[in-house]
């Protein structure tokens, strides 16, 4: 178990608690409750979507044109932006 992560354990644990209780169900000792189950699964499937998630990883910028925009008089005082030149970034 040390070679597991913690949320694969937590699917492990979760998944035990509907086996047990489907064992129990079968065996006679309990009453089947739906609310319970569909709780128990709800937990299952989030933890697996959060574990296959993953971390988000930064952007980087891309090197490449980079557009240079030039701000001009428009008509009635507004100011208007144009593309100017488009120039090659350097790191």
């Amino acid at each position: 178990l040390k070679s597991l992560d913690g949320i694969q354990k937590n699917v492990g644990e979760a998944l035990a608690v509907i086996v047990i209780f489907l064992g129990q169900i079968a065996a006679g000792s309990s009453v089947f409750n739906l609310c319970a189950f569909l709780l128990a699964c709800l937990v299952v499937i989030l933890v697996r979507i959060y574990g296959l998630a993953g971390k988000v990883k930064a952007k980087t910028p891309e090197a490449g044109k980079t557009p240079v925009i030039q701000a001009i008089a428009g008509k009635n005082g507004a100011t208007d932006l144009k593309v100017a030149s488009i120039s090659n970034s350097s790191p």
